[in-house]
């Protein structure tokens, strides 16, 4: 569920305009960032917490039981959430008979016990007979201390103490409380298959017993006293281990059972099921024929529940499918129509990772049962499969529509406060920032179990940052400072966070003001982790010299390199590392002329003593692009490559064989042409799924041009064009541009090639999807060519549609970018240049007035060639 603070990728690759070039700031410096297994619960453990919850409850614990032990091996789990999640399997294996797994899994319990895993103790112990262990669990805790879903156990225990104790009114009491308490029919069931368990394993069991129960059925046939002996005889035998002489016995009454007593049908049934085992032979089809003509119906629901227990696999598995569709397919509909369509869905959605199909069919179930069933108890657990699906599709607003339906129809508990957390991570994934921090703050009201309050605070700040409501996030930020739930770790890595956008977002003074302000307060600094205190201290150094504040850079990284003794050895490389690097850019932002001494000592200390790290690799990027900046671009070259030598297996090598490759085209020559596409063919050859593998390419093709190899560039923009790697690319626009041009450059050796270069500049002018400015760009080009291949009607119909861009009301000019504005500006000089040709004074006069009240670049032009314009005669 929480977003974890990851280390930044090194590249940010933005959609490019028709040069295709990258600039050398996108690539991200080096920063210490949290480890990206922060100590938070993931979106995963409250989904699948939700999932196993739903499981237990609708009879699948083989599905919980996976689903919960998958998720105890993760390494991020805090103790309370451990604890919850082995409380939950430990339901789940009970529910499958493995008590001693069980009993094993609750040991695994650490801290002090609480009222929810004495219960479960003594719920594992009852199923074990050891009634002074459950008297000893109930005694140590109130029914109120439980959780509302856990309350109606307690009841359900003190029924099994007191039938133990041959107290069987007042057994029969506690039982009925239970089943009062349940929270809708599918829990009601579970009470109830509880009770029969409970009576399997509390049968009365001695000679003397079943001899009474015999005469009893004997001395009086026919009467509701001897049916309840035949169930009284079932359960002692079996309990004195002859299961194949109670099945006889109800196997037997059954066949002379009237078919009024249905009662006692279905009781017999069920009590069928539970000795025999509902996985195969008489028990299942038992089972299976009070599912289908039960008259009880509890046990018709408990039924449900245990064959959807034993048929985890084939042919089991589809065995049940083949039932379910067969009652709800029905011509008269099945009284249990909504769980059966619920156990399906169910069904699919468990059986999802063998293809969508499953994921569609539990949508459909699910959706059934809410249009045929508006007013159902179990519309909760049907917007839950919902929820789930649209989750396991990644359509995360859809998943938060549906959890709020979800919480809607259920009452506050558990599961309503999971659903909490999931409407809040489903808007967050959505990218609906806004609504993610309303519904995180929501969350924060009502905390599941195992989920820290501090990790939704945190995460109500990343939204109103993501939503790039900056203030909005500093003010909650000092509003929720002083809150005791927001833990120090939390609220840190939020101002790491709120501090980093800020940076981004250009705000440097900003985030440069707050974060001196709460560094220097004692009271605020005195509150951060050490780690994280280090952290904040080199991202305090960093905003100083993006401030241009470079003598306090060297007096703030100086301070945090000579405290860094009590910081873990790896952290302690990786922020010592970093400071060091930005010692360097410091010196070189210092002295622009020459690097200093200082600076030559520091790189080489620094590559000596880090050598290994991110910022060591780095450096060589820095002190290159400083030599760059001063024409040193050989030099600047060198240092990359020497880079690519030492580290060929770091992420920075490819982006410095492009920058290296970019260096030697600046130097203007045919032989550092050819030098760059070496460097190039080396990039795409050693680094083939490299990110930069098509802006190489695309540079490449540029590269060929201007050595006026067009044929060759042709190839390799045509490449780049059909390679279907990118065909969602977000620069192909541009290569499709490039392309246009090579054809043009050809086209007065072969007119072909001109045909060639109209249709795809016709194309790009007409692509929604292509930036804006290369839209223009291509449709001032087709124009020029049509109007100097004798085709000014062409060109005049082409240009009008640029122009036209400047028409329309929902795009401001300024959107257009520096590019754009320049092609529109040459596009409107040449448009009025061609109506001036053609004595069409006037218009040409309204083109070049259109470059001066649209603010375009080139208005000097217009106003001189206006200026040439002779004004009409007067009329």
């Amino acid at each position: 569920m929480i977003l974890h603070l990851r280390r930044v990728a090194f590249l940010s690759l933005l959609a490019l305009a028709a040069t295709g070039s990258i600039r050398a700031d996108a690539l991200s410096v080096p920063v210490p960032l949290l480890p990206a297994d922060a100590n938070r619960p993931a979106s995963e453990i409250v989904l699948a917490e939700e999932t196993a919850t739903r499981a237990l409850q609708l009879g699948f614990p083989s599905v919980a039981n996976v689903v919960l032990e998958q998720l105890l091996t993760r390494h991020d789990l805090s103790a309370q959430t451990r604890n919850d999640l082995l409380i939950q399997r430990s339901a789940a294996l009970l529910d499958l008979g493995r008590l001693a797994d069980a009993e094993a899994l609750l040991k695994q319990f650490s801290g002090a016990p609480t009222p929810s895993l004495r219960l479960h103790v003594a719920l594992v112990a009852a199923r074990g007979h050891h009634i002074d262990t459950v008297k000893s669990e109930l005694g140590a805790f109130k029914a109120d201390a439980l959780p509302e879903a856990e309350r109606g156990w307690y009841p359900f225990l003190q029924g099994v103490v007191a039938e133990a104790g041959n107290d069987f009114p007042r057994a029969s009491s506690f039982y009925q409380q239970a089943v009062d308490q349940a929270g809708g029919a599918v829990q009601r069931a579970r009470f109830v298959l509880a009770r029969e368990q409970a009576r399997m394993v509390l049968g009365e069991a001695t000679d003397g017993q079943i001899n009474a129960f015999r005469q009893t059925i004997e001395k009086f046939p026919g009467r509701d006293i001897a049916y309840r002996a035949v169930s009284n005889l079932a359960i002692a035998l079996s309990a004195k281990g002859d299961r194949s002489g109670a099945i006889n016995v109800l196997q037997s009454q059954l066949q002379g059972l009237p078919r009024e007593q249905h009662a006692f049908a279905d009781e017999w049934s069920l009590l069928l099921g539970l000795i025999s085992g509902p996985a195969e032979g008489v028990g299942r089809n038992a089972l299976r024929n009070l599912l289908s003509n039960g008259a009880d119906r509890d046990k018709q629901r408990v039924a449900l529940q245990l064959l959807a227990r034993t048929s985890t696999e084939s042919p089991r598995r589809d065995e049940y499918r083949a039932k379910l569709d067969e009652l709800i397919a029905a011509p008269k509909p099945h009284p249990l129509l909504e769980e059966l369509l619920l156990f399906r869905a169910q069904l699919a959605l468990t059986d999802r990772n063998q293809g969508q199909s499953n994921l569609t069919r539990a949508e459909e179930d699910a959706n059934q049962l809410l249009e045929r069933f508006p007013g159902s108890q179990l519309k909760g657990l049907a917007y839950g499969i919902l929820t789930d699906a649209a989750w396991e599709r990644g359509q995360y607003r859809n998943a938060a529509n549906l959890a709020s339906k979800a919480r809607e129809s259920l009452p506050a508990g558990e599961t309503r406060a999971q659903l909490g957390v999931l409407l809040a991570e489903a808007y967050f994934r959505g990218a609906d920032f806004v609504s993610a921090a309303n519904a995180y703050r929501a969350a924060s009201s009502e905390v599941p179990e195992g989920v820290k309050p501090g990790d939704l605070i945190f995460q109500q700040v990343l939204s109103e940052i993501g939503a790039l409501r900056l203030d909005q996030a500093a003010k909650l930020l000092d509003e929720q400072s002083k809150n005791p739930r927001f833990d120090p770790t939390n609220r840190w890595e939020a101002e790491w966070n709120l501090a980093r956008e800020l940076q981004g977002s250009g705000k440097i003074s900003v985030a440069y003001d707050r974060m001196n302000r709460l560094l220097e307060t004692p009271a605020e600094a005195a509150s951060i982790p050490p780690e994280l205190r280090a952290r904040m201290r080199w991202l305090q150094a960093r905003l100083s010299y993006d401030a241009g504040d470079f003598k306090r850079t060297f007096a703030l990284t100086e301070s945090l390199l000579s405290g860094l003794q009590d910081i873990e050895p790896s952290l302690r490389a990786d922020i010592a590392s970093t400071t060091m690097l930005l010692q360097v850019q410091a010196n070189f932002a210092m002295n622009a002329n020459a690097p200093s001494d200082k600076t030559t000592d520091l790189l080489k200390r620094l590559r000596a003593e880090y050598p290994t790290t991110d910022a060591a690799v780095y450096s060589y990027i820095v002190e290159s692009d400083a030599a760059a900046r001063k024409g040193r671009l050989v030099e600047a070259q060198g240092l990359l490559t020497e880079l690519v030598t030492k580290y060929s297996e770091s992420p920075y090598a490819p982006f410095a064989l492009y920058e290296a490759a970019g260096y030697a085209e600046q130097r203007g020559q045919s032989a550092s042409y050819h030098e760059a596409n070496d460097l190039i063919e080396r990039l795409v050859t050693t680094y083939p799924k490299s990110d930069l593998v098509f802006y190489a390419r695309l540079r490449q093709g540029h590269l060929l041009r201007n050595l006026t190899e067009f044929a060759r560039a042709q190839q390799v923009y045509e490449e780049l064009d059909n390679n279907r790697q990118f065909a969602e690319h977000p620069g192909r626009a541009a290569a499709e541009l490039a392309l246009a041009d090579t054809h043009a450059a050809q086209a007065a050796n072969d007119p072909s090639h001109l045909e060639a270069a109209h249709r795809i500049y016709e194309r790009l002018l007409d692509l929604p999807s292509a930036p804006i400015a290369l839209r223009i760009e291509a449709g001032h080009k087709l124009g020029l060519s049509l109007a100097r291949h004798g085709q000014p009607d062409k060109a005049t119909r082409v240009w009008g549609s640029v122009i036209n861009f400047l028409a329309d009301a929902r795009i401001d000019p300024q959107s257009f970018g520096a590019e754009g504005r320049y092609w529109l500006s040459r596009t409107l000089i040449e448009f009025a240049d061609l109506l001036r040709r053609e004595n069409k004074l006037e218009e040409a006069r309204e083109a070049y007035d259109l470059i001066l009240k649209s603010g375009l670049p080139g208005a000097s032009i217009a106003q001189e060639n206006i200026a040439t314009i002779q004004p009409p005669l007067p009329r």
